[in-house]
């Protein structure tokens, strides 16, 4: 799973509140009004930012965040961490081997309907 690029991180974060002077995205305005370094694409910046956000303004719920796996005999066919949302209207599932990036790809897929 690939890094987002500079303008989907812009993107990304401008949609949960943050605001950025001019076309960098290192710093940023923070939601509260603070100024600071733009959140990391990481789990702690996530949960605290993201999904809650998601939640309560889409209408979101994050049925499940886990490490999943399959196997046949001792070798391992798939793994990776699964991650998925549902409203009302429609479910969104995405996996990745990245825990952070998966879960950024999840968010990603619901707010573009993708």
């Amino acid at each position: 799973m690939d890094e987002p690029t500079k303008a989907q991180k812009r993107e990304f974060w401008e949609r949960y509140g943050f605001r950025f002077p001019g076309e960098q995205i290192d710093s940023c305005m923070y939601p509260d009004g603070s100024f600071g370094i733009t959140p990391s694409i990481d789990l702690n910046s996530l949960f605290e930012y993201a999904v809650p956000k998601l939640c309560e303004l889409d209408g979101f719920r994050l049925l499940n965040y886990q490490f999943i796996g399959f196997a046949r005999d001792i070798q391992i066919l798939r793994h990776g961490w699964g991650i998925h949302f549902e409203n009302d209207d429609f479910n969104k599932y995405q996996s990745g081997n990245d825990p952070a990036l998966a879960l950024f790809w999840a968010v990603w897929k619901v707010i573009h309907n993708g």
